[in-house]
């Protein structure tokens, strides 16, 4: 007969603190991210948190008034290729604080938007991190005032806040700028629409180069779009049907590139022969496709790492509040999906 199983005894700080060699307040400082620890003590404390697989007791750190010890993350599509990414970053740099992390998935639909800032508040989270979103409804921005714990966001413009965002218009203009050298003068952009910081920043980069460049017209070849990809496959066929199509796409990747792309291959469009495309941010899709696509391209860690240290500044009062923005640069990743023009040819595609 084999013996009772027997249940493993809860490690607490204290045997963290052992394993380490140090004081249980030190322990406490380092899964603090306070910064007045040696960092080779501190990165002791880690790697015996690590090895005895210690986590935290969230009901008595806020019996202590030490709070929840929770971070919450709002996203507009966690299923989105672009998104995950910058996801799966915060993760892993808020776990690494020895916080928890709720991530609320909104559907891009402002009731849901609501109802995740509200359980935000409720669930009583240390901070919170807002990726996109909807910038344009009052309602959301009253609720957001009304929050009392550090907010930071990502690619979202409101005052009073720290923003880490991506200088999505530089990359815009990088890829138009190539299309341009290439002997493109037919450019269109598929893009969501003027709602979000993002898509702004496009568009009016978008406006500014062609008119400089003296090609007005691509103004015309501009679709805003959901972000699915239907929408993608419903601007793709929109201006790839024109009777004066564009040689070159320049499009929003993840979903909706995956829309532009089902719509390619359903009419036998080879890329780059009939079409050059360009996608805005870069992913295994873009890298894995035949040919693979040239893509605007950031680092989607740095920005997920850079908003969890902007928000744990302000959790550890080491910045106070007020408009504080960081820029992740882009810059243009050159592949296959792109042909050089003659420009004397340019209306046989």
């Amino acid at each position: 007969m084999s013996s009772p199983t027997r249940l493993r005894a809860r490690v607490t700080i204290r045997h963290v603190a052992e394993k380490a060699g140090v004081a249980v307040g030190t322990v406490s400082r380092v899964l603090k991210g306070a910064d007045t620890v040696a960092p080779d003590i501190a990165e002791r404390v880690r790697a015996a948190i690590a090895e005895l697989r210690y986590v935290p007791s969230l009901a008595a750190q806020s019996l202590r008034g030490q709070g929840s010890r929770t971070i919450g993350c709002i996203v507009p599509d966690v299923s989105n290729r672009l998104y995950a990414q910058v996801v799966d970053a915060v993760k892993d740099a808020v776990r690494a604080r020895g916080y928890s992390i709720i991530v609320m998935n909104t559907g891009h639909v402002v009731d849901r938007e609501l109802r995740s800032i509200e359980t935000a508040m409720r669930w009583d989270v240390e901070g919170l991190i807002l990726v996109g979103g909807f910038e344009d409804r009052p309602e959301v921005e009253a609720l957001l005032g009304r929050l009392g714990f550090p907010l930071v966001q990502i690619d979202r413009a409101r005052a009073d806040t720290t923003t880490v965002r991506v200088d999505h218009g530089k990359g815009l203009r990088e890829a138009i700028g190539y299309l341009l050298a290439a002997g493109h003068r037919r450019i269109g952009l598929v893009t969501p629409d003027g709602s979000s910081l993002q898509s702004r920043e496009r568009m009016r980069a978008f406006e500014e180069i062609c008119r400089a460049e003296g090609v007005e017209d691509n103004l015309a070849l501009v679709r805003c779009v959901e972000v699915n990809e239907n929408a993608g496959y419903d601007a793709a066929y929109d201006l790839l049907t024109a009777e004066a199509s564009p040689t070159a796409v320049v499009t929003l990747g993840g979903d909706v590139l995956a829309g532009v792309l089902r719509f390619v291959r359903m009419r036998g469009i080879e890329l780059p022969r009939d079409l050059s495309l360009v996608a805005i941010g870069d992913n295994e899709l873009t890298r894995s496709l035949d040919p693979p696509l040239t893509a605007v391209s950031w680092n989607f860690r740095a920005l997920g790492a850079s908003a969890v240290e902007a928000l744990f500044a302000r959790i550890l009062g080491r910045e106070s509040d007020g408009t504080r923005v960081t820029t992740i640069d882009c810059r243009l990743i050159e592949r296959e999906s792109v042909r050089r023009l003659d420009p004397s040819a340019e209306g046989d595609g």
